[in-house]
């Protein structure tokens, strides 16, 4: 169960009512990782959302010509989009690039709460979906 206090002054939360935050709440868990640390692999079951509190998260995307795209991912916004969206794999490898701190739920758990709460589902989704265009990305060719 994350803390109440934790899901304060996130702003993927801002459209929710109380008692979504509180079912949210109730079904996740704060994980503390370290830098340098591997939340995800490309290509990897897409089974834990996050919502990065403190710290510093890179997501490298490898596609198939060679090109490699990089975001950063800084605090308040998403990780892990593949669970939130309900995708089978992760689209890009997750890696914190300092000490982190992240609000996480299980796909699984995720789904059946949007289930029995497609509104709290469908405003977590677009909310997400917002801040998508708040991180910074680079590309960078391979030869």
């Amino acid at each position: 169960m994350i803390p109440l206090k934790e899901m304060q002054k996130v702003e993927l939360f801002v459209l929710l009512s109380e008692k979504m935050i509180e079912e949210l709440a109730s079904i996740g868990e704060v994980i503390e990782a370290s830098k340098g640390e591997v939340l995800f692999g490309q290509g990897d079951k897409a089974d834990r959302y996050y919502i990065l509190k403190e710290g510093k998260v890179e997501l490298t995307f490898r596609h198939p010509d060679g090109t490699i795209e990089i975001e950063t991912v800084e605090p308040g916004m998403g990780v892990g989009c593949s669970a939130l969206a309900g995708l089978s794999t992760y689209q890009a490898e997750g890696v914190c690039e300092e000490p982190s701190r992240l609000l996480a739920w299980s796909q699984k758990d995720l789904r059946h709460l949007f289930n029995e709460d497609s509104r709290l589902g469908y405003l977590l989704v677009k909310a997400s979906a917002r801040l998508l265009h708040k991180r910074k990305s680079r590309t960078v060719h391979q030869g």
